[in-house]
């Protein structure tokens, strides 16, 4: 005879297991701690599609990244010479920087995963009144 609470319900009970199971195994399975913060400070170079037009769509970019925990600073140069200093955030794999131009209010937002020695990920450009995309594309850097 097994003895249960008077308001057990195994109705109720069994997809609460169902949620976490799964939950228990994502968390067990991670590769890094959750509060992990990977260094991505320094020199990174590589491409980004569809920024300025110079042809073939594609533009070689470089990245100096600063880093203080999970808080980023830096610079991107583009092959042509432009230089854009940037402020962002890295949680984990996920990267995240941007900078406004105060002039015409654009903002360039990128998004990226950090995968060991690359950094790939979108970007946008878009007006920050009417929140339009003006353009967008991908970007890859290595170092």
């Amino acid at each position: 005879m097994t003895i249960m609470p008077d308001d057990y319900d195994e109705k109720v009970l069994f997809p609460k297991l169902l949620f976490v199971f799964p939950l228990l195994f994502v968390l067990i399975s991670c590769e890094k701690p959750l509060d992990t913060v990977v260094d991505i400070s320094g020199r990174w170079t590589g491409t980004v599609t569809n920024f300025v037009d110079i042809g073939d769509g594609s533009t070689p970019i470089t990245i100096l990244f600063e880093q203080d925990e999970e808080l980023l600073a830096g610079v991107l140069t583009t092959g042509l010479g432009d230089r854009y200093e940037f402020t962002g955030s890295i949680l984990r794999d996920d990267i995240f920087f941007y900078w406004r131009n105060s002039v015409d209010e654009i903002d360039h937002r990128f998004t990226g995963l950090f995968m060991g020695r690359t950094i790939s990920g979108t970007w946008r450009m878009g007006d920050t009144k009417s929140f339009e995309t003006l353009r967008d594309g991908q970007w890859t850097i290595t170092r």
